[in-house]
């Protein structure tokens, strides 16, 4: 489990063992094939050291999304949903309409909703987009910080006992048009590690949003936009 925290790009890693990992390399290479690739090659079995086997620290399950199958976005709306005590979500692309009214709807039942994102991306319709995103959530209550560089983190952590990893982001085409994997994971240890090592951190107080911050039109039409294509 590793976190890197520098101006330049934040991101996090993770390693997984059991029996996901099968399930993981089926459809990663089920999908490569469908796109012309040529079948793995397995590793010599001779001179490898076998990987020691650790103790369990979550339960997880994998999440596929596809033109015609939304399985994340419908585990990450069931989760907002369901939330009673608190939402953590960090993503560079917070554009998808429905967990922004969610999390809205989050707050007002007392939900504690804190979102980290960035608007110094380097996609420069996604900083206009971002930019009113924020002011939205912190209309609505959300607690908003901005990273003050590139994001790559895709994670989300509900009451301690829900969470997400994986290479979707939480725009249009992640939860509804794009081939994405992840998985979610249930109550364990890995949780806690998780809320400490990542969100913890991140929720910098130098990094909150206390006012809107100022627009102009170029941030409406792009986030008009990515209400349809991002």
């Amino acid at each position: 489990f590793t976190h890197t925290a520098f101006f330049l790009r934040h991101d996090i890693t993770f390693t997984m063992q059991g029996p996901l990992v099968a399930e993981w390399q089926t459809l990663f290479e089920c999908y490569w094939r469908e796109q012309g690739g040529k079948p793995a090659r397995l590793p010599p079995q001779n001179g490898v050291v076998p990987i020691p086997s650790i103790v369990a620290n979550a339960a997880g399950r994998l999440v596929e999304n596809a033109p015609t199958h939304h399985g994340l976005s419908q585990a990450l709306y069931r989760a907002i949903d369901h939330a009673r005590h608190f939402v953590y979500l960090e993503n560079p692309y917070l554009t998808d309409n429905g967990v922004i009214v969610k999390l809205a709807r989050a707050r007002r039942r007392g939900v504690d909703a804190r979102v980290l994102f960035t608007i110094r991306s380097d996609t420069p319709s996604i900083n206009h987009t971002n930019k009113v995103t924020a002011n939205r959530l912190l209309a609505a209550g959300v607690r908003v910080y901005l990273y003050p560089g590139r994001i790559h983190v895709k994670a989300a952590l509900v009451d301690g006992c829900w969470a997400y990893l994986g290479s979707g982001n939480f725009d249009l085409l992640s939860l509804h048009r794009n081939h994405e994997l992840g998985v979610v994971f249930g109550p364990g240890p890995f949780l806690e590690e998780l809320n400490q090592v990542l969100f913890q951190p991140d929720f910098n107080p130098d990094w909150e949003l206390h006012a809107p911050l100022p627009l102009t039109a170029a941030d409406y039409a792009y986030e008009l936009l990515a209400a349809f294509f991002l």
